[in-house]
C-alpha cells in the first residue's frame, strides 16, 4: 500500500510539474516573456538558464511522460492480470522519458534540433558552442 502512494504521488508531482513547463514553454514559443526569471531561483549559469528556456516544452514533455512511467513500473510490478499490458505502457513511456531527456539536452547544449526551438530563439548559440566561444553554423 506505501509503494502504491508513493507511486501516485510521484506521477501528481511530475503532471504537476509537466503542465507548469508546458505553460511556460507555450509562453516562450509566442514570444510573450521569457521564464528566466523563474529558471534563475535554480543556480544556473544566465547560459544554462537560456538553454533550459528554450528547452522548456520539451522538458515538459519528459515530466509527463515520467508521469505515466510511474504508475505503470508499479502495475508492471503488482498488476497481476494487467501487468503484460502495463509492460508495454512502461517501455513505451520509458523510451518516451529518455528520448526527451536527451532532446532536451541536445536543446540546451547545442540549441538543435532547431524545429523543436522557438523560433526567435533558434539563432541563439546553444550552451557548449558558448564555452567553446564560436556560433553554430547554421
Amino acid at each position: 500500500m506505501g509503494s502504491l502512494l508513493v507511486s501516485v504521488l510521484a506521477a501528481l508531482v511530475f503532471l504537476f510539474m509537466g503542465g507548469i513547463m508546458i505553460r511556460n514553454g507555450r509562453r516562450v514559443w509566442r514570444g510573450g516573456g521569457a521564464v528566466s526569471a523563474r529558471t534563475r531561483l535554480v543556480v544556473y549559469s544566465n547560459q544554462t538558464s537560456a538553454g533550459v528556456e528554450r528547452a522548456m516544452p520539451v522538458l515538459g514533455a519528459f515530466a509527463m511522460w515520467a508521469a505515466v512511467l510511474v504508475p505503470a513500473v508499479f502495475l508492471a510490478k503488482h498488476g497481476g492480470s494487467i501487468s503484460g499490458a502495463a509492460r508495454v505502457v512502461a517501455a513505451v513511456s520509458c523510451i518516451g522519458a529518455v528520448g526527451c531527456a536527451w532532446t532536451g539536452i541536445f536543446i540546451i547544449w547545442f540549441n538543435r534540433p532547431k524545429f523543436l526551438v522557438a523560433p526567435h530563439l533558434r539563432s541563439a548559440p546553444g550552451t557548449m558552442t558558448r564555452k567553446r566561444g564560436t556560433s553554430s553554423p547554421r
